[in-house]
């Protein structure tokens, strides 16, 4: 099947995190003419719009998706330092807007607060419900 710009493909995987929590990890591609970054989904409970962007070689990337781990609640992420081409650049362009300086982890929450770093008591101080 060729992929056209409305088809969306969805694949999920199981697993334990470290705190013994059983998440599921969804990975949307979607397609215009070619394959799309891959943002990956965290299921928890829903605490507004969470869009983490990481390194996947970062230890302050790791500490912060494992917070939001703990915390139990839902967000997307992309590790931008696998992408390649057009899908980087996008991604790079995304955390410009937000972080021009371009360091990681960079935290969007509701497309209206950024967080830049491992900062613990700024998450759980924005995501508390």
């Amino acid at each position: 099947m060729t992929p056209t710009s409305n088809h969306l493909q969805v694949s999920s995987l199981t697993s334990r995190c470290c705190t013994g929590y059983r998440y599921v990890i969804i990975v949307l591609r979607q397609y215009k003419g070619r394959e799309r970054m891959n943002i990956e989904h965290v299921q928890g409970k829903t605490a507004g719009k969470i869009m983490l962007y990481a390194l996947s070689t970062c230890g302050w990337c790791r500490k912060t998706r494992e917070l939001l781990g703990n915390l139990g609640v839902a967000y997307d992420f992309i590790y931008v330092d696998l992408l390649q081409g057009q899908d980087r650049e996008d991604a790079i362009n995304a955390v410009k807007k937000w972080n021009p300086a371009s360091s990681f982890p960079t935290l969007v929450i509701n497309d209206s607060k950024c967080i830049i770093g491992f900062d613990e008591n700024n998450i759980k101080k924005e995501l508390k419900s």
